[in-house]
């Protein structure tokens, strides 16, 4: 019998606001940095599984998004 479980740890988001001192220095009300990544790990319980989607056995790309938001 095939264990089709797994774990899939599917986002991980981080935002920053850059403190108001240093974005005056800039001429800024706010700045804030963020970035995101999409598909970070999938942890199959079958011992064969060979890193495909378990769910589609298809590939899966990993996504990085990078960014900042600037208030003037």
């Amino acid at each position: 019998m095939i264990n089709k479980g797994f774990i899939r740890l599917e986002n991980i988001s981080v935002s920053y606001r850059v403190p108001q001192q240093f974005a005056r220095k800039l001429m800024a009300k706010e700045i804030s940095i963020y970035g995101t990544v999409r598909n970070v790990a999938v942890w199959a319980f079958d011992k064969e599984w060979d890193y495909w989607d378990p769910e589609t056995k298809g590939l899966l790309p990993r996504t990085f998004t990078f960014g900042a938001s600037i208030t003037f």
